[in-house]
C-alpha cells in the first residue's frame, strides 16, 4: 500500500511540474524494485511456513512406524504456526494478503493437533492396561488368600474331628 502512495506522491510532483519526466521513471522504478525486494524478503517466511505445517503432517502419519516423528511433528508444527503468525503480522501491515500463510498455519496446527492426539491415546493406553494388570494381580492375591483361608479352616476342622475321636 506504501508503493501506491509513493507513486502517488511522484506523479502529482510530476503533474505540477516540480519534477521532470526522466526523474519521475527514476523514481518509479526505485519505488517498484524495492516492493519486488520486500516481496522476496518475506517469501522465504511463507514458504518455510508452508513447508513446516506440511511436514508438520507427515511426520504425525509417520509416527505409527516412528515416535521420534511425534516430536519432529510437533516441533515442525509449533514453528509453522509461529511463522504464519508473524508473517500474517507483516502482510497486515502492508494490507496484502497471502494464502501460502494461511495453508501453512492451518497443515502445522492439524500435525500438531494429529501429534498431540496420538500421544494422549498411548498415555491412555499405558495407565488402562496397566489398571488392567493391577487389578488381575489384586484378584490373583485374593484368590489366593481365599484359599489358604479355606485349606487353614479345613484342616482345623480335620484336627477338630480327630481330637473328638480321640477323647472317646
Amino acid at each position: 500500500m506504501e508503493r501506491y502512495r509513493d507513486l502517488e506522491i511522484i506523479k502529482k510532483l510530476k503533474d505540477e511540474g516540480d519534477m521532470t519526466l526522466e526523474e519521475f521513471e527514476t523514481e518509479k522504478q526505485k519505488i517498484l524494485s524495492r516492493q519486488e525486494e520486500d516481496t522476496q524478503k518475506g517469501m522465504g517466511t511463507y514458504a518455510a511456513c508452508v513447508i513446516l505445517g506440511i511436514c508438520s503432517l507427515l511426520f504425525s502419519f509417520m509416527s505409527i512406524v516412528n515416535a521420534y516423528s511425534l516430536y519432529m511433528s510437533i516441533i515442525s508444527g509449533i514453528t509453522a504456526i509461529v511463522l504464519g503468525i508473524i508473517a500474517r503480522k507483516k502482510l497486515k501491515e502492508k494490507k496484502e494478503k497471502n494464502r501460502m500463510i494461511t495453508t501453512g498455519i492451518i497443515t502445522g496446527v492439524l500435525g500438531t493437533i494429529f501429534s498431540v492426539t496420538i500421544i494422549a491415546m498411548v498415555i491412555y493406553s499405558v495407565i488402562k492396561i496397566g489398571s488392567i494388570s493391577i487389578n488381575n494381580a489384586t484378584n490373583n492375591n485374593t484368590n489366593t488368600n481365599t484359599n489358604t483361608s479355606i485349606t487353614t479352616k479345613i484342616n482345623n476342622d480335620d484336627d477338630t474331628d480327630t481330637d473328638n475321636t480321640n477323647e472317646n
